[in-house]
């Protein structure tokens, strides 16, 4: 089936949205914060942007409540995104393959980068921010103050010293303690696992679907501009500044 991208129809609903104003996350409110329900499919210190962004208020700066869970079924992931039972998911961009091989006109789409792993041709996208396209398409305000959070960590992170990223992530690993934590983020920093930009490269993506395909593990790869977009990781760069 020959679907369209997302990106002009995505464009297209922001403008409308941000000329109307700021429209509430499925009209659930908590005070003046739009609260967000947010899985994650893996609790690791590859997320480290995102929970730095948690512990330091980020998201609540761009006035979001999120209120996080982890689900490591990647279908019941899928199926929760597609059928309105979670909002966004932080999790590895293939799903997202899969899930637009199943068919269907409503897909999920990625919207941010949050960490890679290191292969020889170059880096491929473990971690990011994903969300339906009916989600995207209805709350593009919520998706652009996630991806301004998302930043917001991953800049607090980049100028930060291991110990005192340590000490941010220490609510998320209460069965590690300082000393461990510090020594994981001290070995993983310098390998550059933790993207700086929440811009998804397409070719980053489109390494990963190669990947994919050559041990049978997907069909032919979807064009990356169907299942990421860049607007909103591009408007964070532009906008957000160096946080102290």
């Amino acid at each position: 089936m020959k679907r369209q991208g997302p990106v002009v129809c995505i464009a297209l609903v922001f403008a409308l949205l941000l000329l109307a104003g700021p429209g509430g996350c499925k009209g659930r409110q908590a005070g003046q914060l739009t609260t967000v329900r947010f899985y994650e499919t893996t609790h690791s210190i590859s997320s480290t942007p995102v929970y730095v962004a948690l512990e330091e208020g980020f998201f609540r700066e761009q006035g979001l409540d999120i209120e996080i869970s982890t689900l490591q079924d990647a279908s019941s992931v899928m199926t929760a995104l597609l059928s309105q039972k979670v909002d966004v998911v932080l999790g590895d961009p293939k799903l997202t393959v899969y899930s637009y091989q199943q068919g269907g006109d409503n897909y999920v789409i990625n919207f941010a980068a949050v960490a890679h792993t290191g292969q020889a041709g170059g880096k491929v996208p473990c971690a990011v921010l994903m969300a339906s396209k009916s989600f995207i398409e209805k709350h593009p305000d919520v998706i652009q103050k996630m991806t301004d959070g998302l930043y917001m960590g991953q800049l607090w992170v980049e100028n930060r010293d291991p110990e005192e990223t340590a000490k941010a992530l220490q609510q998320f690993f209460p069965g590690s303690d300082l000393a461990t934590i510090t020594w994981e983020v001290d070995h993983s920093k310098p390998l550059g696992v933790w993207e700086t930009s929440p811009v998804l490269e397409y070719g980053d993506f489109a390494r990963m679907e190669k990947i994919l395909v050559q041990p049978g593990m997907s069909d032919t790869p979807v064009d990356p501009g169907i299942l990421v977009t860049q607007q909103f990781a591009l408007i964070a760069t532009r906008t957000i500044k160096q946080h102290p």
